[in-house]
């Protein structure tokens, strides 16, 4: 937090003043302000169709193996990293992840 020897010292001040008193500094500062951008891989999928000469043998007419993801990434410049930049308060759920493996088969 911030104290006046921290200050004179240039030392790395991460929080404003606290303070056990009853009086609350009113002092605009931009401490709570931050940069809400991002990007994120929202949802992709990837797969891949075996083709039909491999799968005649076997009794199969198509096998397609697929993988799918929602929420794997998220770039922004929050200075908290639990949180989703697109809720409106820091006392939001985290974002979750999905990742679901899959197989279609058509006999």
């Amino acid at each position: 937090g911030w104290t006046e020897e921290r200050y004179k010292n240039g030392e790395k001040i991460t929080y404003p003043a606290i303070t056990t008193s009853q009086t609350v500094s009113h002092t605009e500062n931009d401490f709570f302000i931050q940069n809400r951008s991002f990007l994120r891989l929202k949802n992709i999928e990837l797969g891949y169709t075996l083709p039909e000469r491999f799968l005649s043998k076997v009794g199969v007419k198509a096998l397609r193996v697929y993988v799918s993801g929602q929420n794997l990434f998220v770039w922004d410049n929050l200075r908290i990293t639990h949180i989703d930049p697109e809720q409106n308060n820091s006392y939001g759920y985290p974002i979750t992840k999905n990742v679901t493996l899959g197989l279609n088969i058509n006999f």
